[in-house]
């Protein structure tokens, strides 16, 4: 299983932000992080499976508990950023 997340979940994060574009584009990190996040989440479904355990709901609410954490990630690294953009240009 964990091979199976780690094989194909980077190429589909890499595709996914090819076909939709960031401004400015995502780096290869960001990339990363985002595959990361998907085996853990299908790992974590697939394990919840087993004990037969998963339902709809809980479904649903990992995935908006990883899709909170992606996002305060990425506003997290979008406000460092800007942060040392702002320094560089006064300092």
């Amino acid at each position: 299983m964990l091979f199976a997340s780690g094989f194909f979940l980077p190429p589909l994060a890499w595709f996914i932000n090819l076909r939709f574009p960031s401004n400015p584009p995502a780096e290869s990190i960001v990339i990363i992080r985002q595959a990361i996040l998907g085996g853990i989440f299908v790992s974590l479904l697939a394990w919840l499976q087993m004990g037969r355990v998963l339902t709809l709901l809980l479904g649903g609410i990992i995935l908006i508990v990883l899709i909170v954490i992606e996002f305060s990630c990425a506003f997290g690294n979008e406000a460092a950023g800007n942060q040392s953009k702002r320094l560089t240009k006064h300092g």
